[in-house]
């Protein structure tokens, strides 16, 4: 998934009217965007998250190798459920 990145520049206030609370507009420069992997162990609470500027199949295949040789090295079995991705898994996978 990706996200993009800004920095404010100003916030202004808006004139007040009776019988609404004070209000402001933002005026925001947009700074790019940002890659975001992200996974999940839903039974132990545990994630881990990394952030990357771009978002390929080789970056894919990478942060699946990692998730692999590092977290899940000693797991006889590991199901991976894939959301929000466009690359197509089973050809990536071929990558590893």
């Amino acid at each position: 998934m990706w996200f993009n990145i800004f920095d404010s520049i100003r916030g202004v206030g808006l004139p007040m009217e009776p019988g609404k609370p004070r209000r402001f507009d933002y005026e925001y420069e947009r700074r790019g965007v940002a890659e975001i992997f992200m996974f999940t162990e839903p039974l132990t609470g545990l994630r881990w998250v990394n952030v990357r500027k771009r978002r390929t199949r080789k970056d894919w295949v990478a942060q699946v190798r990692w998730l692999l040789e590092e977290i899940f090295s000693d797991a006889a079995k590991v199901t991976l459920v894939c959301d929000s991705l466009n690359t197509t898994p089973g050809l990536t996978l071929r990558g590893l």
